[in-house]
């Protein structure tokens, strides 16, 4: 099962590549989001978990570069809207762990979220300008903060 699936990546791969150099179609754009469709596919045939992390991320980054290319509104929402669909692709992997492999993993909301701030970064620029330098001026501290947190606070493992 798992070497049909894989054939058919492959498989459409070629086609992808020959129909974009042998006719006018873009398909090259939507790559990507192609191939993360077919890790997504292969994960849930195979019932392989780990295989929804690229599925994912490509899905994410393929999604963001069509609506790009899709929805034209200015520099800032392109970027943002790149940034939301990569987030999109990080919440996909956390729905469907929980779905389809009953799996509780959090941690794809974490490059999920920072990619939300990203994506509000690039549309209030003027208003996080003021907020950039204010964690620049503080970030050390918080870091002392944290590695003082983790040297007193958590209790030593045996």
């Amino acid at each position: 099962m798992k070497r049909r699936v894989a054939a058919g990546v492959i498989f459409a791969v070629a086609l992808v590549t020959l129909a974009e150099r042998y006719t006018s179609l873009q398909v090259g754009l939507m790559f990507p989001l192609l191939l993360g469709l077919g890790f997504l596919g292969w994960s849930l045939l195979a019932r392989e978990w780990g295989l929804l992390v690229p599925g994912g991320v490509l899905i994410g980054i393929g999604g963001g570069l069509v609506m790009q290319r899709a929805i034209s509104w200015g520099a800032a929402w392109d970027q943002a809207l790149f940034f939301f669909c990569f987030a999109g692709g990080w919440a996909l992997i956390w729905l469907l762990s929980r779905a389809f492999f009953r799996r509780n993993v959090w941690w794809p909301l974490i490059p999920g979220g920072v990619m939300v701030v990203l994506g509000f970064g690039q549309l209030w620029q003027g208003e996080m300008r003021s907020l950039w330098q204010t964690l620049a001026a503080w970030w050390p501290f918080l870091l002392i903060a944290v590695a003082a947190w983790l040297w007193f606070g958590c209790r030593r493992e045996k």
